[in-house]
Formats: C-alpha cells, sequence, structure tokens
C-alpha cells in the first residue's frame, strides 16, 4: 500500500520506486489518499494489478494506527 497525499500534502518519497507507505500525524483530524498494487501469477505469466486510489478519512490521538489491503491472490 503507498501513500500518494497526506493532509493535502503529495507524500514524500522514500524509496526508489517513489513510494511511501508511513507518516507520522498530527492529533486529530487526518486525511490520507492511498493506492496499492499486487503481483499475480498465472499460467506462469506475472502480472502488476494497481487499485483505483482511495481517500480515507480519521481522527485519532496518542495512538498508532495501521491500514491493511486483503492479500490478493487471483484476478
Amino acid at each position: 500500500m503507498f501513500l500518494i497525499i497526506v493532509n493535502g500534502e503529495e507524500a514524500d518519497s522514500d524509496s526508489f520506486f517513489g513510494s511511501r507507505n508511513q507518516a507520522e500525524l498530527e492529533n486529530g483530524s487526518n486525511q490520507v489518499l492511498i493506492q496499492y498494487s499486487v503481483e499475480i501469477t498465472s499460467a506462469g505469466d506475472t502480472e502488476i494489478e494497481t487499485s483505483d486510489t482511495h481517500v480515507i478519512l480519521f481522527t485519532a490521538k496518542d495512538t498508532s494506527l495501521e491500514i491493511k489491503a486483503l492479500k490478493i491472490k487471483s484476478l
């Protein structure tokens, strides 16, 4: 899963592939734009499937949150 936008600002890239997957946010209301990709192997071929982007709104205080996507194994 990749963070694209965090609270209206482009997420800083922390890898060669230009994606970021964690952020430290202020207490209160926050908004993130995420997208995820998965490699799927079918009949010996590997394909990379990428999701639509999703906006997630949440409010949190003094806690760690984790956003996870379900494991996708086939088309």
